[in-house]
């Protein structure tokens, strides 16, 4: 398969209970994903907004900074990030983001089944 573009579209509550609009460019539709994969997705977070702490149970996220810079949670423990970095979120662990720069917070999100 190939095909050019995204589905764009907005997100509130990232994580359920996030702070602001972020925009959302999935890379895939539900029924283009390969079996194990949940999500393949850009987000832009805008300043102040937040993808809430929450937790993965049976699958792991991994986030990939573009641009920006944010403060990163992992299981309680805070880590500025900015372009390069590479978090991941294991089965059974907890995360969130909050965009704490002057400009919006860009990064890939992919979420697998284990």
């Amino acid at each position: 398969m190939i095909r050019s573009g995204y589905y764009t579209h907005k997100a509130e509550h990232l994580g359920g209970n996030g702070k602001g609009i972020a925009v959302r460019e999935d890379w895939l539709k539900d029924e283009e994903l390969p079996p194990n994969v949940r999500m393949i997705t850009t987000i832009t977070l805008p300043i102040d907004a937040s993808v809430s702490l929450h937790n993965h149970e049976g699958e792991a996220e991994i986030y990939r900074i573009l641009s920006g810079t944010g403060m990163y949670d992992n299981n309680g423990v805070e880590t500025e990030v900015g372009p390069g970095f590479v978090t991941i979120c294991y089965d059974g662990e907890r995360h969130g983001l909050i965009n704490t720069g002057t400009e919006p917070l860009v990064f890939d999100a992919v979420i697998v089944s284990q």
